[in-house]
């Protein structure tokens, strides 16, 4: 006989067993799922040829074992294997269900999807009662673009300054039927939204910086613009400080996960207070953070002393080379460098790097301690690199703060290596670098 299922229970049935050798006592049985062989969930003992189990999941494989019990007892190795399946069923409720925007002739929906779906989602569709009047639509399965692991719905062409009774409710592709509902209320009137979300610093210069953030949780109307506040509060050079930056406005034409905006014509070495707010019918709180500009790029003041000790990996021996100044190239971005001695005391060091043709990410060690540094020197580069001595105007410097060469194994220099000597420039934790590189191979 075929097993009785529900989409919560499973009724299995079986033919007596011939025991010749001892007497038929009864049936234990046990109930896994497909999916985990290891764990039963239910067991127990019958005289019959038949067992029910509840409390189950719907659209679920389960494996049901049937063992014949003697009076000599079971043999947990032997045993009768039924494989089966509840029943489907509708998907549990839809969770989070909010009104995230409004306006006189719409509600914006958005929701997650059930806990349980008990198969895939086919659709879900979305009821609205006023009084009397109810309509319903449906929505396909198809994530926002705001929120991508959530669903949305727009409503338009509905009556200015009502409270509309909303319920979404899931479809899956097994049952012809919609699963439970949740709901939520809604009034056609604009409000102001909340703050952006995840005001972040994109990218960073001396004189601009880039602005990331995300939609506001609640936009509560039609989302016009975005208001961008940039006030410098202070800066290396005092006697400039502080600069007058007008409001920026940006207009959105569409929703979208995130926005950006470029601030430029800013003052190097300085520290900003930037706001950002979002405006519907009106201008909701700002989020904000402080921002510093990069010093700016300066004359790279100080070349490596003449005498570099290195490893030569083609011959397996250690040796030094002589580094003539006139082999060094021309400092790297000269046309963005500010010749002014005011920044000089921003320079914090000076290191000797040295560049490889591996480009394999996972080879990317470089042995600089400052993870903002190395991360600044890795974009520069755009190359492996790793980090080999500090030094200053008259020697190399046996311990460094900057890096450790000694983490990276000896340096070994070969034909495609390169040598760059970087200047590192620092305000108030924000890094700058200028590069210059030399024009010789060491094994030449």
């Amino acid at each position: 006989q075929s097993p009785i299922k529900t989409n919560s229970s499973l009724t299995v049935f079986w033919t007596p067993a011939t025991v010749c050798s001892s007497y038929l006592t009864g049936y234990n049985y046990q109930i896994l799922k497909e999916s985990d062989s290891q764990k039963i969930l239910q067991s127990g003992y019958t005289r019959n040829t038949s067992a029910s189990f509840h409390n189950l999941t719907a659209s679920t494989n389960y494996t049901i074992r049937i063992y014949v019990s003697t009076i000599a007892g079971w043999n947990p190795l032997t045993y009768l294997s039924i494989n089966t399946s509840t029943s489907a069923t509708v998907p549990e409720a839809v969770r989070n269900l909010t009104i995230y925007k409004r306006g006189r002739n719409m509600l914006g929906l958005r929701w997650a999807a059930p806990n349980a779906t008990y198969g895939n989602l086919k659709s879900f569709t979305v009821t609205l009662s006023l009084g009397k009047n109810v309509s319903s639509h449906t929505v396909e399965p198809t994530p926002c673009v705001i929120w991508p692991e959530l669903y949305c719905d727009t409503i338009d062409n509905l009556k200015p300054n009502r409270r509309y009774s909303i319920t979404v409710s899931a479809r899956n592709y097994d049952v012809d039927e919609d699963g439970v509902g949740a709901s939520v209320e809604g009034l056609t009137k604009e409000a102001s939204p909340t703050a952006p979300e995840n005001l972040r610093v994109a990218n960073r210069s001396s004189t601009s910086f880039g602005l990331m953030w995300d939609h506001p949780e609640l936009a509560n109307g039609v989302l016009r613009s975005f208001l961008i506040s940039v006030e410098e509060t202070d800066k290396f050079d005092q006697d400039s400080c502080c600069q007058l930056y007008p409001l920026v406005e940006v207009s959105v034409t569409q929703e979208n996960a995130f926005y950006d905006v470029e601030v430029s014509g800013l003052h190097p070495a300085s520290t900003y207070f930037v706001s950002v707010s979002a405006k519907t019918v009106g201008l909701g709180p700002s989020q904000s953070l402080v921002v510093t500009t990069r010093p700016p790029h300066l004359p790279v003041t100080v070349l490596p002393p003449s005498t570099l000790t290195f490893y030569n990996a083609e011959d397996n021996y250690e040796e030094s080379i002589t580094l003539e100044e006139h082999l060094w190239f021309p400092q790297e971005r000269l046309s963005e460098v500010n010749n002014s001695n005011i920044y000089s005391p921003l320079i914090k060091a000076h290191l000797v790097l040295v560049l490889t043709a591996d480009s394999n990410p996972n080879n990317n060690k470089s042995c600089i301690l400052d993870p903002k540094l190395d991360l600044l020197l890795h974009t520069l580069l755009a190359s492996n690199f790793s980090f080999h001595k500090e030094y200053n105007q008259d020697k190399y410097m046996e311990v460094s703060d900057w890096g450790r060469s000694e983490d990276c194994g000896p340096l070994y220099i070969d034909q495609k290596s390169r040598l760059v000597a970087a200047q590192v420039t620092e305000y108030a934790g924000t890094y700058n670098v200028d590069l210059r590189y030399y024009n010789h191979k060491p094994s030449d």
